[in-house]
């Protein structure tokens, strides 16, 4: 009996881990990087558990800041980047800006 419960506790504890672990390497990432669409999902459930409008309005007013981060940021990489990164960039940070009111 304490052998399964042991291992579930492992099991579970290993993807928590894993789980917060690609979430924190995610919160670096740029468009185009292979965690970005991690970010970007930790965004929305962030969005969809806010329980007020004004904390919405916020969340949405800091993620057009963080796209407009990711667009200097490429734009600075660019001869590092490929051009579908940048224009990936641009059109997050149009996304955000339009979906802010």
């Amino acid at each position: 009996m304490l052998r399964p419960l042991s291992a579930a506790v492992f099991v579970f504890f290993f993807t928590i881990t894993g789980w917060v672990s690609v979430a924190n390497a995610s919160a670096r990432t740029l468009p185009g990087d292979r965690f970005y669409p991690v970010k970007i999902g930790m965004e929305k459930t962030q969005l969809a558990l806010a329980f007020t409008s004004q904390q919405q309005a916020s969340l949405k007013v800091e993620f057009a800041s963080r796209r407009l981060e990711e667009m200097v940021k490429i734009a600075s990489l660019a001869e590092h980047r490929q051009p579908e990164e940048v224009q990936l960039a641009v059109n997050r940070f149009k996304y955000e800006v339009t979906h802010i009111q």
